[in-house]
């Protein structure tokens, strides 16, 4: 690996139905296939460190908010914090080439959920 990102968090923000917003609370959250470990290792073999952040040594967690549709899919992403554009745009790319979850379960069907993830960028060791 020629650098590892640290999985801080992974929040779910809400679910979602065909018809908007649920009243029922999320029985089950989306899940990465893998688990925390499979996103983990996801992210460490996805991400490519911008030749530019590099050079410039540009580090920082960029936060990406994103649903999982009811299929697992990946929509919606967008940046909620932001280290510097060449570093969300990869955060982005990222999120969005991910396999399809399992996706959040109310009343036990399958539902959208927002979610955020932070995705840390750091060059550690002088790599």
């Amino acid at each position: 690996m020629r650098f590892r990102n640290i999985l801080a968090a992974l929040i779910v923000l809400q679910s979602w139905g065909a018809a908007g917003l649920q009243a029922a609370k999320i029985e089950k959250a989306p899940e990465f296939p893998g688990g925390m470990a499979g996103i983990t290792e996801y992210l460490d073999i996805a991400i490519r460190y911008p030749d530019e952040a590099r050079r410039n040594k540009v580090e920082g967690s960029v936060l990406v908010k994103f649903t999982v549709n009811a299929d697992g899919g990946i929509e919606n992403v967008a940046v909620q914090r932001s280290v510097q554009a060449i570093l969300d745009s990869e955060a982005v790319r990222v999120i969005r080439a991910m396999p399809n979850w399992t996706p959040a379960q109310a009343q036990g069907k399958p539902v959208s959920a927002s979610m955020a993830l932070p995705i840390n960028f750091s060059l550690g060791n002088g790599r």
